[in-house]
């Protein structure tokens, strides 16, 4: 235990497509103790989580007790939406009936497993448009026990009434997960993007349960009694059970925690303004901090070709990583990605072959392939020495490597298991040292074979065009990235960061940039928020308010904003402490609106309200 008696450390664990992260945040003394990174295991997410928290629990002494937060931060949602693995959902639309071209605009997004349209909604101002035919509902539902059920009502977000009563009706009657539509609104009209944001969080509740299954075994098998918490696509941090039941919050999870880390490793940059790239093995991430915080998108998270209303960070997501596989036509004709592959250099340790041997695999299969002139590559090895240091000693077999040209096409790649990377050409030109470079400079060698040049020219080239993509990304992402500096994270970052500064940029490498995003979850803080609405009615000079959980009328402003405020401080506070914690702070942010002069309560037309509750997991919580 730390000096106050509290849990000293807080674990961050950060799952991306190549390479899952992790750290140890010292939460005494403010900093990093102990940080790790192993490969991703795409078949199991869970077994790269327990690998990563194994040695970080060693770290700390093998005591458990001393870890305050398990942090995660995972692509599972994102990937999941992405391959569509999502599961199908039934769909309840309540009150459209008059708007058909709403309901075809649903339909053309998602395919639900079946789809009910009953009387019901509200209008703009809360009120109930028509009743709710709560029977029909129940005669749906009986046909369909224990499946998911995705509801959604005319202006719920200013009135739930119909979607909680349809909630309630599935509920008692079987039916599995039922997500309704305003829980995700965040107060925000749109009925077309709110059901489907809606939809799609059904959809991905399967997912998640098996992830978060997968880790509560983890954490009993490893005796740790802290909360396990799930950083956000805003970047903050929510308990494991909330994402049981929003797990689409968790799209974005992974950049957004880079970003945070990001600030936070930044050192004296922390308060500037600068561009973020985490840079992966498999894709970039690109962001930006404003006077130390991070800027928000302001049209909420996409995912492929959906547009959600979930908050996110404004990020820039390109298929640009170390990994990425190239294809070479002539040596300033080079395509990167946007397929990730394992690199060359990776070969050795990922058959148990010598370098020696996959060397001389990768000669042989060009010994009989001609170059871009039509003349036979020869197979002589002399100028492969003289390039690497190493030469190939003896001839095996691999049936794993075909003995056909590394290209694509009808110029077939070498291997289906290894393709030429960014990571191998930064090894030839040394600038890395990653898997074996020997492997990786033959790679090059018999590529530039074939196109006439040297294998440190055509890596350079290679290396060029990657450092070429990220840059004309960054100018796609804002105007002004031009003057703003560049902080690059992630395990290449070092290496970009070579190639920015050639081209003229100020870039920085902060120290643990290559486990940002594992220190960005061990240093989110949880953080709920909700958002209430004061409409003015000019006609009767009446207000409404629209609570978390009511709509209230009033004549009387003061005495509304008043109540408006209390409502949503309550639900915050409430929301906290089912959550095992004791208090958390609340901030509030006003947005009004007006048709005339400013502060005049007769033309004031609405006011928005929202709240914010944070809570610092490593000072909260203490589970002695």
């Amino acid at each position: 235990m730390s000096d106050k008696g509290s849990p000293r450390y807080n674990i961050g664990i950060d799952v991306g497509g190549t390479n899952t992260d992790g750290v140890l945040y010292d939460c005494i003394e403010k900093r990093i103790a102990a940080s790790v990174k192993i490969p991703t295991v795409h078949s199991s997410y869970a077994r790269a989580i327990e690998s990563s928290l194994k040695a970080l629990i060693g770290d700390c002494g093998d005591k458990s007790s001393e870890v305050a937060s398990l942090n995660i931060s995972t692509t599972v949602s994102t990937n999941a939406l992405l391959e569509g693995r999502g599961a199908p959902s039934n769909l309840v639309l309540i009150g459209f009936d008059r708007y058909p071209h709403i309901v075809s605009d649903i339909e053309k997004m998602i395919s639900p497993l079946s789809l009910l349209k009953v009387r019901g909604g509200h209008t703009g101002w809360g009120k109930e448009r028509e009743s709710f035919d709560s029977e029909a509902v129940k005669n749906f539902v009986k046909k369909r026990e224990g499946e998911l059920f995705t509801v959604s009502s005319f202006y719920s977000p200013r009135n739930p009434e119909h979607e909680t009563a349809a909630h309630r009706i599935l509920f008692s009657n079987g039916s599995g997960h039922v997500t309704c539509s305003h829980e995700l609104s965040y107060s925000k009209l749109n009925s077309v993007k709110r059901t489907v944001t809606a939809y799609l969080n059904t959809s991905l509740v399967p997912v998640a349960n098996r992830l978060l299954d997968d880790i509560s075994v983890i954490v009993n098998k490893y005796n740790i009694i802290c909360p396990v918490m799930f950083l956000k696509s805003d970047s903050t941090l929510v308990p494991s059970e909330w994402c049981r039941k929003f797990p689409i919050e968790m799209i974005y999870s992974g950049p957004a925690a880079s970003l945070r880390g990001a600030c936070f490793i930044a050192g004296e940059c922390r308060a500037k303004n600068f561009i973020v790239a985490d840079i992966g093995g498999t894709s970039t991430d690109i962001g930006r901090i404003e006077n130390g915080k991070a800027v928000f998108s302001e049209k909420g998270a996409k995912i492929g070709s959906y547009r959600t209303m979930i908050p996110s960070l404004d990020i820039m997501s390109i298929a640009l990583g170390g990994d990425s596989s190239i294809e070479i036509s002539k040596p300033k004709r080079i395509r990167v990605g946007p397929e990730r592959a394992v690199p060359f250099c990776r070969a050795s340790e990922e058959t148990g072959l010598s370098a020696g041997d996959v060397i001389d695999l990768l000669m042989k299969s060009f010994a009989n392939e001609k170059d871009t002139s039509g003349s036979l590559i020869d197979g002589n090895y002399t100028d492969l020495s003289a390039e690497t240091g190493c030469l190939p000693d003896h001839e095996m077999q691999l049936p794993m490597i075909a003995k056909d040209p590394c290209r694509s096409g009808p110029e077939k790649s070498l291997t289906k298991e290894f393709s030429y990377t960014p990571t191998d050409a930064f090894n030839t030109i040394g600038a890395s040292e990653v898997g074996d470079p020997e492997i990786s400079k033959a790679a090059s060698y018999v590529l530039a074979k074939i196109h006439r040049t040297s294998g440190f020219d055509l890596a350079e080239q290679v290396s060029l065009k990657a450092s070429s993509i990220l840059e004309d990304s960054i100018k796609e992402y804002s105007s002004i990235c031009g003057s703003l500096p560049r902080l690059y994270v992630g395990m290449p970052a070092a290496v970009f960061a070579k190639l920015g500064e050639k081209a003229g940029h100020e870039v920085i490498v902060p120290e643990n940039y290559n486990v940002a995003g594992a220190a960005g979850a061990a240093v989110s803080s949880m953080e709920l928020r909700c958002r209430v609405f004061i409409m003015h009615s000019f006609s009767d000079d009446s207000f409404t308010a629209f609570l978390p959980k009511a709509t209230v009328f009033s004549d009387n402003f003061q005495e509304l904003l008043f109540e408006a405020e209390e409502a949503g401080k309550r639900y915050l506070s409430e929301l906290v402490e089912k959550m095992g914690y004791p208090e958390a702070r609340i901030m509030t942010e006003k947005d009004f609106s007006y048709v005339g002069p400013t502060g005049n309560i007769d033309t004031l037309l609405s006011l928005s309200i929202e709240f914010r509750s944070v809570v610092d997991t490593a000072q909260q919580f203490d589970h002695r």
